[in-house]
């Protein structure tokens, strides 16, 4: 169960970072530099959340892992 929760917030996260960076129309910004340097902040900060997500699910997984003795 736990696996495949965590197997589902991987697919989540990837998602939403692809989203992230194609949702970026900055074609028709007066600031074009700007505007892929949000995306890109953006971008980064989902990465870091993503990475928090992923240490936490880390600790639950070794605390709940069976033991093979």
């Amino acid at each position: 169960m736990l696996k495949k929760f965590i197997i589902g917030t991987q697919v989540f996260f990837l998602i939403w970072v692809v989203a992230g960076l194609a949702g970026a129309n900055c074609e028709n910004e007066e600031y074009v530099g700007a505007c892929e340097a949000g995306t890109g902040i953006g971008v980064f900060l989902l990465f870091m959340l993503w990475a928090m997500v992923n240490f936490i699910l880390l600790v639950i997984w070794l605390v709940t892992k069976k033991s093979k003795e």
